[in-house]
């Protein structure tokens, strides 16, 4: 796990290293960049990347930009609820890495 304080730190880092695997953001990050474009961005750059969005409010236009294969994560987001999620965007990866 990596913490990342802003959006481009996020795609710097997506850049330059092979172990960004599983992005898990919020939606409303306030850096003149949202989740959603933090994702579509760095699905750019890593075809296939897992994607795991928290948010205490899905606007229905947010919803129409989720790629399918995305976890949204209701707030608030309980430890199981994270681990669950985490887990199987863990296996999703896995089984997209074995088919590559």
């Amino acid at each position: 796990v990596i913490a990342i304080s802003s959006p481009r730190e996020a795609l710097e880092l997506a850049a330059t290293s092979e172990k960004f695997q599983i992005l898990l953001t919020d939606l409303q990050l306030g850096d003149r960049m949202s989740g959603l474009d933090l994702a579509h961005e760095l699905c750019i750059q890593r075809p296939g990347l897992v994607v795991a969005i928290t948010t205490g409010y899905l606007a229905p236009e947010d919803a129409k930009r989720i790629t399918p294969g995305w976890v949204i994560l209701e707030k608030p987001v309980t430890s199981d609820k994270l681990v669950s999620a985490i887990s199987a965007l863990a296996r999703q990866n896995r089984a997209a890495q074995a088919s590559a």
